[in-house]
This record gives C-alpha cells, sequence and structure tokens, in this order.
C-alpha cells in the first residue's frame, strides 16, 4: 500500500512545500509556507498550542531546507541526525557541553492533537501528553535539584530514594517520547526498503514482526511498554517488555519504538479493550521514524 502524502508538507502541486530553517537563537526549526512563517514551537504554557505540529530542536548546524529530492524520510534523517537524546533517543534533551549538562525538556508533539484520531481522541491523547508525560519531566527536574541539594548538604542518605525515583522518571520521559514518534498518520501499510529488509532478516517477515510484537504486548500484565530495540553485541533486533516505568533498558540496546500500555494510554478511549487498541498501533507504527533510529544504530 502506498503511504498517503503528509498534509504537513504538501506537495509541490499546491505549491505549499514548506522550508525548514534553522533558528540560532531560540533552537526552533521554523517552518516557512508560501502564505509566511509558521514557528513549529512551543505555545505561552511550554507546550504546544492549539494547531501547532511540534517542537523539533536541533543542534547548531546549517539550516535544514526543502529541495529537489527532499522527502519526509530524508528530512527526518536530517533533522534527526542534529538532535541529542537521552541515551540514543534523539528527543527530550537539550545539547548539553561537556561539563555543563542541562534539564530535561518536554519536546512537543510530531503532529496535532487531533491528528490521530482513529488511534487516539484529541482529548485522551491531550491528556496523556499533559497529565501523564509532563509530570514526570518535572520530577526528574526536581530530583536533579534534590540530588544536589543532598550532596551539599551532605545528607547521603536520602540519594539511593532520590536516586531510584529518578531512573523511574527518566525512563518514562524516554519512552513517551519514543512513543509520540512511534505512529505517525501518515504512514501506512508494510515497510519498505531498508526497514523492510531489516525486518525480514530479524523477523522473517512483516506479518511475523506484528505477531511477536502483539504477542509481547498482550504478555504485558498491568501497565508497562512493549519495545522494538537493537541489542548491538548481537547485532540484533529485539522486542522487549518493560514493567511499569522501571527501565533500565537491556543493557546496552538501543530503544526504536515504544508502546505505552499504561491503562491511562487506551482506557479513555477503548475501555477493556486493549488488544484493540494494540491492532491499530500496529497499523500505525512511523517506519520512515524507524527508517532514521535503525541509522542511527548502523
Amino acid at each position: 500500500m502506498k503511504n498517503p502524502p503528509d498534509p504537513r508538507y504538501g506537495s509541490e502541486a499546491q505549491g505549499n512545500r514548506p522550508e525548514i530553517v534553522h533558528s540560532e537563537t531560540t533552537e526552533v526549526l521554523a517552518c516557512r509556507r508560501d502564505d509566511g512563517p509558521s514557528d513549529i514551537g512551543l505555545g505561552g504554557d511550554g507546550l504546544p498550542g492549539d494547531g501547532e505540529l511540534g517542537d523539533v530542536r536541533s543542534a547548531a548546524g546549517p539550516p535544514v531546507r526543502w529541495g529537489e529530492g527532499l522527502t519526509r524520510r530524508s528530512a527526518l534523517a536530517a533533522i534527526g541526525s542534529g538532535l541529542v537524546g537521552l541515551g540514543i533517543v534523539p528527543f527530550g534533551a537539550r545539547r548539553a557541553s561537556a561539563h555543563s549538562p542541562n534539564k530535561f525538556y518536554q519536546g512537543a508533539l510530531p503532529y496535532d492533537f487531533t491528528a490521530l484520531k482513529g488511534f487516539l481522541s484529541q482529548e485522551s491523547l491531550e491528556s496523556h501528553y499533559r497529565f501523564h508525560h509532563r509530570p514526570q519531566v518535572d520530577r526528574a527536574n526536581e530530583l536533579l535539584e534534590l540530588l544536589a541539594k543532598a550532596r551539599a548538604e551532605k545528607t547521603f542518605d536520602l540519594i539511593p530514594g532520590y536516586s531510584d525515583e529518578l531512573t523511574r522518571a527518566i525512563s518514562g520521559h524516554v519512552l513517551h517520547s519514543l512513543f509520540w514518534h512511534s505512529v505517525s498518520p501518515y504512514t501506512a501499510g508494510d515497510p519498505t526498503g531498508d526497514v523492510a529488509t531489516h525486518i525480514v532478516d530479524h523477523f522473517g517477515s512483516t506479518d511475523a514482526f506484528r505477531s511477536q510484537l502483539r504477542s509481547m504486548a498482550r504478555a504485558v500484565s498491568e501497565s508497562g511498554w512493549t519495545t522494538l530495540v537493537w541489542e548491538p553485541n548481537s547485532s540484533r533486533l529485539l522486542v522487549v517488555n518493560i514493567e511499569g516505568d522501571a527501565g533500565p533498558f537491556l543493557l546496552g540496546s538501543a530503544p526504536l519504538l515504544a508502546l505505552d500500555l499504561h491503562e491511562h494510554a487506551y482506557y479513555p478511549d477503548y475501555g477493556h479493550r486493549r488488544d484493540d487498541y494494540i491492532d491499530k498501533f500496529l497499523e500505525m507504527i512511523d517506519w520512515d521514524f524507524l527508517a532514521v533510529q535503525l541509522k542511527r544504530v548502523h
């Protein structure tokens, strides 16, 4: 099945192909159309406003511009290569100098809150993003301050508890950031190209991959995540479950895709029909994003 056109980018026939340019002062890529500039940035409350597509932060470097032969996949690759992630995930962390670490931030969604209708309603997506993901980011930053305070005051007995909670908060933040990018309203059907080759090499077929991921997701007992990871020691793709937000990931592995199986992720739209939610996720996988992820780990 051919992927439908991405309405964020328009088409040459519409004369609406945007130019993505780097903003040196805000570290936000702006999307310029024929009808004027439109920032892909954060709302005044630090969250995407209505109709805003999201915040894509770039490392310093040359502008990423639309031109002949620049497809959605190559744009993702160009943008992704300039992002700094938590571990290997290219979302949710600012670029830090070698000696000056920065706080965590919540990157904006790569689509509008209404874009996933048929999978997740606007209400459930917005609630999930604002009231489940955002608090993990805030708590992670708060815990960094508490750890610094404990060190300064030499109350080292407090550090193990803070550190354990920080691990869970960071893990939840990374997984949520990955989940938002694992699905797209603009891709459909089966993977092609290098992604298809990887899927066949490691799982036998796309159907077998979907079946394995479905089986693993159904096995998550109450709340947790099903992830596709790259295990570098064996150079192998694996499907791995994470209970709760426990983390960390399989030692040394790179998470590539994530499916949130906490009740708050699906219950507002699906009730007890979690299997339907899992099946719909499998129809919405963003193969273009996975292509970028695979290039990052090779």
